[in-house]
């Protein structure tokens, strides 16, 4: 279908023949859980662990997992961070609800990450890795610092981090922490984010383009613009719905771009690797959608009955349908 008779689509940028070949990192398909901001505390490294290492099935307490986390394998490592951070989240839930406390956390505790941090040598790629999961940790417990140790990974060479796990981990995440961090915190991840927007490895630019959205700020906004002339449709298509949620209408026509299926079928074709699924297609249609109605612009309204109206994916449809009855009962 066409997206709008009265707006056209621009024209995807074509791309270099000339340029340098991209490295590929083994993160360049997680774009669809990039289009929004995680909800949850860890969701980020929920994703990785599904891709990179089933996490755990087995109970352990607080103390095993630091003694895991210090002493096991990449794996167990990994596993081990993930199942701490939630029972501290766990844990801070049920002292704000006033409920007994689950998951003894010693007071030496904190002690002993902090150490095991100290002691990581961050030029090798494992142990920083090591030093991105006690870092997190230490952020759950809101132990002072936590977050400049944070600022401090993102920051680190290429060298450190060859494969962008904690790079991109840490990216994603900023924008989940927007709201835990103070101005000063704010104004540096906001920085830092804007830097990456640069990085050769274009999963580290979706994962800082999609965490701007939680960054209101003009630098942001000019940034995530400029990306929005990337000759590939998943990172000006990140670009634009985040522009969207800071209420800034220069994505439209990458937005309306994103309506329209030809456009997935000419990047597919390009790099077989993106938009393979159906389901994904439909998935960044429907963001693109949304981002058009929170742009809140009486005229895409024609747009919105035409998706109700002609549309064959039944999801989209659906979405249009709801959006249609949504501005009746306003």
């Amino acid at each position: 279908m066409s997206a709008d008779p009265t707006v056209a689509p621009p024209e995807p940028p074509a791309p270099d023949p000339g340029a340098e070949a991209l490295p590929e990192s083994p993160y360049r398909n997680l774009w669809v859980p990039l289009l929004v901001v995680p909800a949850l505390i860890g969701i980020v490294l929920v994703v990785v662990f599904v891709l990179f290492g089933a996490v755990t099935g087995r109970e352990s307490s607080a103390e095993d997992n630091l003694s895991r986390m210090i002493s096991g394998g990449k794996n167990e490592r990994r596993q081990a961070s993930f199942s701490l951070v939630q029972q501290i989240v766990e844990r801070q839930a049920a002292l704000d609800r006033g409920e007994p406390v689950p998951h003894d956390i010693g007071p030496s505790f904190a002690h002993r990450l902090v150490g095991a941090y100290d002691a990581c040598n961050q030029a090798d790629a494992d142990q920083y890795e090591q030093a991105f999961l006690y870092a997190r940790v230490l952020l759950e417990l809101g132990e002072a610092g936590s977050v400049e140790r944070l600022f401090a990974l993102a920051e680190a060479p290429d060298s450190a981090d060859p494969e962008g796990f904690v790079r991109f981990n840490l990216l994603s995440s900023f924008g989940a922490w927007a709201e835990r961090f103070e101005p000063a915190q704010r104004e540096t991840a906001n920085a830092l984010l804007i830097r990456f927007l640069d990085h050769p490895d274009p999963g580290l630019v979706r994962a800082a383009a999609m965490s701007l959205q939680r960054y209101p700020a003009d630098g942001s906004r000019g940034a995530l613009r400029g990306l929005l002339g990337s000759s590939e449709l998943d990172l000006r298509g990140q670009a634009a719905i985040s522009l969207s949620h800071l209420a800034d209408a220069s994505g439209e026509g990458v937005l309306r771009e994103m309506l329209d299926p030809q456009a997935y079928a000419l990047a597919h074709q390009a790099q077989p690797q993106k938009f393979a699924r159906a389901a994904d297609v439909s998935m960044s249609r429907r963001k693109a959608l949304e981002a058009l109605l929170r742009l809140g612009k009486p005229e895409y309204r024609s747009l919105v009955e035409q998706l109700a109206r002609e549309e064959s994916d039944i999801e989209l449809r659906e979405a249009a349908l709801r959006a249609l009855a949504q501005a009746e009962g306003s």
